[in-house]
């Protein structure tokens, strides 16, 4: 309200820091992102990336923790929309991509490995959700060397 002056308000941002100072204080995600976004750019408060960052934590481990329970995972899968959607030459083209790169993750290839380890974690493209599996392709792929897969474990 007082930040941009709603409500017939003046604006004053003295107010304005108070009152998300309180709100982030309480838990509120909005307010810790206001205020970390004051901080990170010197707005009504000392230009500070520490400050901004100690603010802007406590939202992303939130998003963190939510991703990390299985079935809220907000993936999104792209699919192309065609004539043949339902089914025939393209699902049948589709299978084959996936097995190949099962196939191809098996034999060593840490780039399959990867991309079959997201498949299995968000259940996509035909493949059932299976974390255990994931998680074993994705310590196949980040043994030797591959940092999206590491990322992936949390590394």
């Amino acid at each position: 309200v007082y930040s941009v002056g709603w409500g017939g308000r003046l604006k004053n941002t003295a107010r304005a820091v108070l009152h998300q100072y309180f709100a982030a204080m309480g838990g509120d995600t909005r307010g810790q992102m206001a205020l970390a976004y004051r901080h990170m750019h010197g707005i009504g408060v000392p230009k500070s990336c520490q400050a901004a960052v100690l603010y802007y934590n406590p939202p992303a481990e939130a998003v963190v923790n939510m991703v990390q329970v299985p079935g809220l995972s907000p993936n999104v899968e792209k699919v192309r929309l065609t004539a043949d959607a339902e089914g025939g030459a393209s699902a049948r083209r589709e299978r084959d991509v996936v097995q190949y790169y099962q196939y191809s993750a098996d034999m060593g290839n840490t780039d399959a490995a990867t991309a079959i380890g997201q498949l299995l974690n968000y259940g996509a493209r035909g493949m059932p959700q299976d974390h255990r599996a994931a998680y074993r392709y994705f310590t196949q792929a980040a043994a030797a060397g591959d940092a999206d897969a590491m990322s992936h474990l949390g590394h």
